[in-house]
């Protein structure tokens, strides 16, 4: 598996590698490898990369905490009480319906152009992944363990802890590595339409202004880059913690 993952990395990169040295496309829109390379040593010597992640990643991983705080809280509640559940799901699904983007001028309205609309924005999107996956595990714990657990009288506490959790647990990581991904995207994309002076979203947008396309390329592969091992932490978290999912 890991062969054939670098043997399709070397096939794209010679595609590329075709298409911008043979001039096919315009280095505006294409530039060659080698320089993509040497923005990004450049970035890296002079230490903007660097500030440029911590940046990024201190948003992402704030918003995302307090979003998955939220989210999971919230799922929990809703996904026990069936008709407060089946009551909100016309709201769950306008809510998901929205883009963040459409949004993110209340969070600057909100909060001014600082950090904390940033985060806010990503704590939201965030926040409603983690709701919606987690409303989907709890409701889908079979009604037959919960009646067992009744019967034993179970506390509510033991019910949550050893029933309810358990059981929603798969449903949840699923809402962890969704939300994780998506604060990658709302941090980038609040970074490059809310006035700030760092981060990667920053960095691309003003490189594009500057016509700068390889520090432009350098960013989109960074933010891919810092998406897949996120996705890559969590995936084994997942693998770790539920241990009990049939795989």
């Amino acid at each position: 598996m890991t062969r054939d993952r670098a043997l399709l990395a070397l096939i794209l990169l010679a595609f590329w590698s075709a298409l911008a040295y043979s001039g096919s496309v315009s280095p505006l829109f294409l530039p060659e490898p080698h320089a993509v390379v040497v923005s990004f040593w450049r970035g890296l010597v002079s230490g903007s990369i660097l500030r440029d992640i911590a940046a990024t990643m201190a948003r992402v991983l704030t918003g995302f905490l307090l979003g998955g705080a939220v989210g999971v809280t919230g799922g929990i509640f809703l996904g026990y009480w069936k008709r407060l559940h089946n009551a909100s799901i016309p709201f769950l699904d306008f809510l998901r319906s929205v883009p963040v983007t459409a949004i993110l001028p209340l969070f600057l309205l909100a909060f001014g152009i600082g950090d904390t609309a940033k985060i806010a924005a990503i704590a939201w999107a965030s926040a409603l992944m983690m709701l919606i996956n987690t409303v989907l595990g709890v409701a889908s714990v079979p009604p037959t363990r919960l009646m067992v657990a009744a019967t034993l009288r179970a506390s509510s506490y033991q019910r949550l802890v050893h029933v309810i959790l358990p059981d929603a647990l798969p449903q949840i990581f699923i809402g962890i590595r969704t939300a994780i991904s998506f604060a990658v995207v709302v941090a980038v994309v609040s970074e490059m339409l809310l006035s700030t002076t760092s981060g990667i979203g920053a960095s691309i947008y003003n490189s594009s202004v500057m016509y700068r396309t390889e520090d432009v390329y350098v960013g989109i592969i960074l933010t891919g880059a810092i998406g897949y091992l996120l996705n890559l932490a969590t995936a084994r978290l997942d693998a770790r913690i539920v241990h009990w999912r049939a795989r």
